[in-house]
C-alpha cells in the first residue's frame, strides 16, 4: 500500500485548518497500524532488528510497528511530507514528539496509552494534547468538535456507548440472583460486542478492546499469554482468558493466527494442549 499517496488523497480539497489534518494523520495511522507483539518478547537481536526497522510509506506491506517505527517513520514522515510541519522527537527508551502551529507546542505518543489500539474502537485519545492543556475538559471539547468534523465520530465517543452498557448491565444483574447464568450472558455480550469493531487487526488491538468491554462489564479475569516463533517474521500469539464462578472456571481463547485473529470460547483440555506446545510469554500458573 502506498499510505503517503492514500493520506495525500483523502487530505486533497479539505477545507481542514492544519491541526485538524494532522489530528486526521494521526487517526488514521492508528487505525491502518498495528503494535508488533513479536518485540516485547523476542530476543535483544530481534527487538534490536524491529527497533531499527525503517517504513518506506510509499510501498507498505508489513504494518506491525512499535512506538519508534509508528512515532518517527509514519506520523512524524507523513507531518512532514504532507503538513510541513516542525517536529521534536523524544527517542530515548520510549518515542514521542512534539510538533509546532505557531507558538502552540502539541504532544503526540500513540503506544504509552495506547491510542494505537484505542482509535480503533472510535474512543476517546490520551496523548495528543497542546502542553498547556494536558487533561484539560477545554481542549477536550476542542478535539471532540475537531473529530466530528474530520469524520472520526459522528456525535460521541464510543466512550459514551460503553458507559451506558455498564450501567445497564449493573441494573440487569441487581435483578438477576444467578451468578453463573449472568457471567455467561455477560461473556454472550462480549463475543457480540466485539464484532462491532472492524478496525482492529493484531492481537493487541483485540486484547485492549477485550479489555475494555470486560472492565466495562465487570468481568474479572486472569489471562495467560503463548507465542509459536515459527520463524523471525512469521509468529502467532494465543492469550487465554479464565474466568471464574461459584467454582465454575469458563475459558476463551483470543488467538492470532497467520495475521489474523479470532475471539472464542474453550475449554480445559484445549487450554492444556495450549499449555503443553507452546512458549509462556508471561507467567501465571492457571494453566500448568
Amino acid at each position: 500500500m502506498n499510505v503517503l499517496e492514500l493520506m495525500s488523497k483523502e487530505l486533497k480539497m479539505k477545507s481542514w485548518t492544519t491541526e485538524e489534518k494532522a489530528r486526521y494523520i494521526f487517526l488514521r495511522s492508528c487505525e491502518l497500524f498495528t503494535y508488533d507483539n513479536r518485540y516485547l518478547y523476542g530476543d535483544y537481536e530481534l527487538q534490536q532488528k524491529i527497533r531499527n526497522r525503517k517504513i518506506n510509506l510509499e510501498w507498505v506491506e508489513n504494518f506491525e510497528v512499535i512506538c519508534s517505527s509508528h512515532m518517527i517513520e509514519v506520523i512524524v514522515t507523513l507531518f512532514q511530507e504532507l503538513l510541513n510541519l516542525s517536529c521534536i522527537i523524544s527517542n530515548s527508551n520510549h518515542t514521542y514528539f512534539k510538533f509546532f502551529l505557531g507558538t502552540k507546542e502539541i504532544y503526540v505518543d500513540s503506544t504509552s496509552s495506547y491510542d494505537l489500539e484505542r482509535v480503533k474502537m472510535n474512543l476517546t485519545t490520551k496523548k495528543f494534547f497542546p502542553n498547556e492543556y494536558k487533561n484539560s475538559m477545554k481542549y477536550n471539547q476542542k478535539l471532540k468538535k475537531i473529530d466530528q468534523k474530520i469524520g472520526y465520530i459522528h456525535s460521541n465517543y464510543e466512550d459514551e456507548y460503553l458507559k451506558k452498557q455498564a450501567n445497564w448491565i449493573q441494573k440487569y444483574e441487581n435483578d438477576s440472583k444467578n451468578d453463573i447464568d449472568i457471567l455467561q450472558f455477560k461473556m454472550r455480550m462480549v463475543l457480540e460486542q466485539i464484532k462491532r469493531y472492524p478496525k482492529l487487526l493484531g492481537i493487541s488491538d483485540y486484547d485492549h478492546c477485550l479489555y475494555q468491554l470486560m472492565k466495562g462489564l465487570q468481568i474479572p479475569y486472569k489471562k495467560q499469554e503463548f507465542y509459536l516463533d515459527m520463524d523471525e517474521n512469521h509468529w502467532n500469539f494465543i492469550t487465554v482468558y479464565k474466568i471464574e464462578a461459584l467454582q465454575h472456571q469458563f475459558y476463551y481463547i483470543l488467538e492470532q493466527e497467520d495475521g489474523k485473529c479470532q475471539f472464542f470460547k474453550s475449554n480445559e483440555e484445549e487450554v492444556q494442549f495450549y499449555a503443553r506446545s507452546l512458549k509462556y510469554a508471561n507467567e501465571s500458573d492457571f494453566t500448568k
